[in-house]
Order: C-alpha cells, then structure tokens, then sequence
C-alpha cells in the first residue's frame, strides 16, 4: 500500500537551511541600512547614488524620519536586533516570535518601497533592506 506524502514536502525549506538564508538576508540588510546611516552622519557620496537621486530623496525627504529620527538608524537597531535574537534562539528556529518579526519587518520594508515608487524615487540601499 502506497503512503500518502503531504502536498508541501517539495515547497518546504529545511530549518537548517532557513536560518543560513535569514542570516545572509539581516546581514545585508544591516549592511545597507549602516550605509545610509552613515550618510546621515556625514556628508559623504554614496555609491550607486546619483545627485538629487533617491537616495538623496530617502535621506532628506519627508519620510526619512519617524519622530524626529532617521529611518536609517531604526533599520539599524531592527536588523541588528533581529540578528542577534535569531541567533540567541537558534535552537527553536523558527519560532513564532521570529516569524512575526521577520512578517512586520517585510511589510514595513514594502510600505517604504511602496513610498518610493509613489514619488518615483528609487534608493538602491533602501531597496536592499
């Protein structure tokens, strides 16, 4: 008699393998988002930024605060917080805290490239986070 395989099985990642992907994804993520804030730091050309590009838009605009502090920095403090969590409790990887950081963050990523599509602005650091 023929065993019935879940439908899944061929979509599923192994956990193993999850974690390494999430991992090399926070890290560019923590990378890029470093890179901007060191642009709010100092007054320096960042590559792949054009003058009066989207990136300039993202770093002076409108958006590029949230309670009077730079987006760059709280994408730091997200990417690097959610690396170190994923680290901590790798064993239980994935968990639900963990899915639900990584669904917040997703979504709040896609609300600020949403942001720059709408005012045709593209900023490859922001994009890379």
């Amino acid at each position: 008699m023929k065993q019935a395989r879940p439908k899944n099985k061929a979509l599923a990642v192994p956990a193993d393998r999850l974690f390494w992907i999430a991992v090399f994804a926070l890290f560019a993520a923590v990378l890029a988002a470093v890179v901007m804030s060191v642009r709010h730091i100092w007054a320096i050309t960042l590559p792949g930024c054009g003058q009066a590009g989207g990136c300039e838009w993202a770093i002076s605009g409108p958006y590029s605060k949230l309670l009077g502090f730079p987006v760059a920095f709280l994408g730091v403090g997200y990417f690097v917080g959610t690396l170190l969590y994923l680290f901590l409790t790798r064993a239980q990887y994935p968990d639900r805290i963990a899915i639900w950081v990584a669904r917040a963050g997703a979504l709040w990523s896609l609300v600020f490239i949403g942001i720059m599509l709408s005012h045709g602005q593209i900023c490859v650091w922001c994009a890379t986070t």
